[in-house]
């Protein structure tokens, strides 16, 4: 997990973990400052506390894409696992999406079960069959 999101963050598809963004705040400043130095401070703490959630909110929306890409990731890396498990080759240019892709490799994986189960029903019952013919 934590290579994964090293390689998204030097991807670029990531956000760098932030350490936090200071604010200033000043008599004289203007709340049509940026706040993020001395000498451009906002003039109210309100307008610092309403900038500091509005970051705050954007960047849990940026995790939860993060998050969102992450696990779309895990389930193409579980689906190929699969694929090369089940020796089920599927070409993913073939699909919209990852998880068309993913169905379709489990759904191919559910059918040789399937296909696998039927046989050894077949060969107990030729086993049954010559037993009770001897």
């Amino acid at each position: 997990m934590r290579l994964l999101l090293l390689l998204l963050l030097l991807l670029g598809l990531a956000p760098a973990p932030s350490t936090g963004t200071q604010h200033f705040v000043s008599p004289t400043g203007s709340d049509d400052n940026n706040g993020n130095t001395k000498a451009t401070p906002f003039k109210t703490i309100q307008h610092a506390i309403n900038q500091a959630e509005s970051n705050l909110e954007k960047r849990m929306e940026d995790e939860k894409r993060t998050a969102a890409l992450v696990q779309e990731m895990m389930n193409a890396v579980s689906a190929a696992k699969l694929i090369k498990k089940r020796s089920q080759k599927i070409n993913v240019d073939h699909f919209e999406t990852i998880q068309d892709a993913i169905n379709q490799a489990e759904s191919n994986c559910e059918k040789r079960m399937m296909e696998e189960k039927e046989e050894k029903k077949k060969k107990a019952a030729a086993l049954v069959q010559k037993n009770e013919e001897d």
